[in-house]
């Protein structure tokens, strides 16, 4: 009786002991591989990933960058922070996108892109010549990819909200539209993320082109004589309707460099309410 109480102590010690070198074996396992640190703690291969995402960017300056192929080398797959001025915005559709800021020359200007749709509601309120601050991981072929932008004289850019947007069609006035500043800045672009437009207003007079005697171009003008918006039309649309008319305009927003805006329209109908 004896006997069988010692040995069932005994093996309960060895089974202890045996439980407790697994144990201690499995963490040295853990910790040469750099998974678990002392205590269970991440080990040094996991705290290293985790700072390298949340490097603080290099300050650096046109000059630095592009002084040569040793430097590009240098700020290649790295995050940097750059200043200067918008020269140019680019009509890419959401997320692809990207302008190109630089020191006031095109020839200093680097492309900066842009995928984080926060920071892309920003470039709505931007325009040419903004001095701003970008953040960016710099690559030599495609410039600074996955920015996010600030500006330089420490203003909030307090984006506005995009108008609503059903089916894939936004239901705008010709003052709202006007308001996109196609013109100006990439504001239209961001707001209407690549929707379709539909327009009621009343038409305020017409124009025909003719491109080198071979095909003919035909537009309808609406919204008031202070307020228009010029609209490709189809020679069909061009005929049927009249001054004074309300129409409904369908379309996608065409970017305009000058003051006259256009729809790229492929229909114009009279309105019926």
């Amino acid at each position: 009786m004896h006997t069988d109480k010692k040995l069932k102590a005994w093996l309960a010690a060895v089974s202890v002991i045996a439980y407790f070198l697994l144990v201690t074996v499995i963490i040295m396992a853990l910790r040469g591989s750099g998974e678990v640190g002392p205590s269970g703690q991440p080990g040094e291969a996991t705290r290293t990933k985790a700072v390298t995402t949340k490097v603080a960017p290099i300050p650096a300056t046109f000059a630095d960058i592009f002084d040569g192929e040793e430097s590009r080398a240098f700020y290649n797959g790295k995050a940097v922070e750059v200043s200067g001025s918008i020269v140019d915005f680019f009509g890419a559709r959401y997320p692809d996108i990207y302008f190109r800021m630089g020191d006031g020359s095109v020839e200093g200007a680097v492309k900066c892109h842009f995928t984080d749709s926060a920071e892309i509601a920003k470039l709505a309120e931007l325009e040419k010549g903004t001095s701003v601050i970008v953040i960016g991981v710099y690559n030599v072929r495609k410039g600074l990819r996955d920015c996010s932008i600030r500006r330089a004289d420490g203003k909030e850019i307090k984006p506005t909200p995009a108008p609503l947007i059903k089916d894939g069609v936004c239901v705008l006035t010709v003052e709202e539209y006007l308001a996109m500043d196609f013109a100006r800045n990439q504001r239209g672009e961001v707001l209407l993320d690549g929707a379709k437009v539909q327009i009621i207003a009343k038409v305020t007079g017409f124009s025909s082109t003719n491109f080198r005697w071979i095909q003919d171009y035909y537009y309808i003008y609406i919204g008031t004589k202070n307020q228009e918006i010029r609209c490709g039309s189809s020679y069909g649309a061009y005929m049927e309707v009249s001054t004074g008319d309300m129409v409904t305009v369908h379309g996608w927003p065409s970017q305009s460099t000058s003051t006259d805006f256009i729809i790229d329209t492929y229909t114009v109908e009279k309105a019926t309410f």
